[in-house]
């Protein structure tokens, strides 16, 4: 081990491995054992395992041949740029900010000045990202300028969430060109707003310091929304749409299994019995303000989009944000992950403008949904119950969600509860009925049929060799668009 030296895997390294093919060095762990070697041509089940290892700290010796120099000059893929959209000066005095509200928040302190100061300051920051020459194709470097060095990490993972929020809102605007702009502008200063503040329950919350959290203490936790809910409920002028994003931003929903807490009705039940003690204790303007949440709960509109944006970003922020109980994911990870609990996590369509709007910037313009990936698509057609599909994807394209797919057969997938509690979905690879045809998608026009998992190997191998063997005995005739077969991912 004396004459190895620790090598430091970012999203830029892996950015580089992954335009190249190339892994410039050997290897090893900890205990100096060969786990990976130097390679040209490496295959995308070789690239994922340097993830894998990489938390666990890997090494290299420095006499090997290495030009870490050249790993950052990277050519961004067709439609992006790599001009470095976040400015590390611009967004510590953003924190800075935050923390001063936050803290008087938990002092019970705040006053309508202090609202109104970071109103202030995320408009400002929000003009001035959305104002930059290449806003909409630039990267999002959040995970590079050091945050982690200079705030706990709660902090950084609420900044996090805000420009992912922010950056997610302004370019969804300007490339809709919306007509009513400055409105919609407005309401992304209040999702960003929202966005800061979804967690500030959890600062109340001892449990969040343990490195374990289990059985009831889990229940606990996940009710945050209603304490972050009841922090910021009296406090003068946040607005009430931004209270409202705070309740509901992780509502589970009544019809069908999810991942999400709390419970609607137990939400309802207890914003009732906290209404009624304000009233009863002659506070009757908070009891008023209970109520209104009450109202707009019942109503049920106006909030599912905002809210499950606001519960992505949340997800992104803190996988990859190093935290007391885990190390911090490398970005692709992250989105694969959102991407594969999106059945069970979060509405239709949010996790598509997730993918096509910020997840490659987010990645160091790096593609997920890319050419020959095996994937698995939710099928909606009227009169039809829904029915998912294995396919392969043929195209790239500006939007990761959009690109042309050949359809390799239908496969059965079932909820199935991990020992956390999360649902996930669980394959039937006995299920796999292979279609021979081979027929050709472009989801960029077909709106019947959406991206909602996309295999892996370690996980399921079974299901990448079943894709293969539907392409090997499908006759040649059925797939022109294939010269040959191609390594699948």
């Amino acid at each position: 081990m004396k004459s190895l030296k620790e090598f430091v895997i970012d999203d830029i390294i892996i950015a580089q491995i992954r335009e190249t093919r190339i892994i410039p060095v050997n290897f090893y762990n900890r205990k100096g054992q060969l786990i990976i070697p130097k390679k040209q041509n490496a295959s995308a089940v070789e690239i994922k395992k340097i993830l894998h290892f990489a938390r666990d700290r890997i090494y290299y010796n420095p006499s090997d041949s290495i030009s870490v120099s050249g790993l950052k000059d990277i050519p961004a893929p067709e439609g992006f740029s790599n001009t470095k959209l976040i400015s590390a000066e611009k967004t510590f005095h953003f924190s800075i900010i935050y923390q001063n509200f936050l803290h008087k928040l938990l002092e019970n302190k705040v006053t309508e000045a202090d609202s109104h100061e970071l109103i202030r300051v995320i408009k400002e920051y929000f003009l001035w990202f959305e104002n930059q020459t290449d806003v909409l194709k630039g990267l999002l470097n959040v995970n590079e300028i050091g945050l982690e060095m200079n705030t706990k990490y709660s902090v950084t993972m609420a900044i996090k969430r805000a420009i992912v929020i922010m950056a997610l809102k302004s370019r969804i605007i300007l490339r809709k060109n919306n007509r009513n702009r400055e409105e919609a502008e407005q309401k992304a200063i209040e999702l960003t707003l929202a966005a800061l503040l979804t967690h500030v329950g959890l600062e109340r919350l001892n449990h969040m310091r343990e490195k374990t959290i289990k059985g009831d203490d889990i229940n606990y936790v996940r009710q945050y929304p209603l304490v972050s809910y009841i922090l910021l409920a009296p406090i003068p002028g946040i607005p009430e749409r931004v209270k409202t994003l705070l309740l509901v931003h992780k509502m589970s929903s009544p019809t069908t299994p999810n991942n999400n807490s709390p419970d609607r009705k137990w939400l309802l039940e207890k914003l009732h019995s906290i209404a009624l003690r304000h009233a009863n204790s002659g506070n009757r303007a908070l009891a008023r303000e209970f109520v209104k949440q009450i109202k707009i709960l019942q109503q049920g509109t106006g909030y599912h989009s905002s809210a499950s944006l606001l519960s992505i970003a949340s997800e992104m922020a803190s996988l990859t944000t190093k935290t007391p109980w885990r190390p911090a994911l490398f970005s692709e990870e992250a989105v694969q992950i959102i991407l594969n609990e999106s059945l069970f996590t979060y509405n239709t369509g949010i996790v598509q403008e997730f993918l096509d709007y910020v997840a490659v910037s987010l990645s160091q313009n790096i593609k997920f949904l890319v050419k020959n990936k095996v994937v698995i698509l939710e099928v909606n057609e009227t009169g039809q119950k829904n029915h998912y599909e294995l396919a392969i994807i043929l195209t790239e394209g500006l939007y990761q969600t959009r690109p042309e797919i050949m359809r390799l057969g239908r496969i059965v997938i079932r909820a199935k509860k991990t020992e956390k509690q999360k649902i996930v979905p669980f394959f039937v690879p006995a299920s796999f009925e292979a279609d021979p045809r081979l027929v050709v998608y472009d989801l960029s026009k077909d709106k019947s049929r959406r991206i909602v998992y996309a295999p892996d190997y370690e996980l399921h191998g079974e299901l990448l060799e079943l894709a293969h063997q539907a392409l090997e005995d499908a006759p040649p005739s059925a797939r022109p668009r294939l010269t040959e077969i191609p390594a699948l991912i």
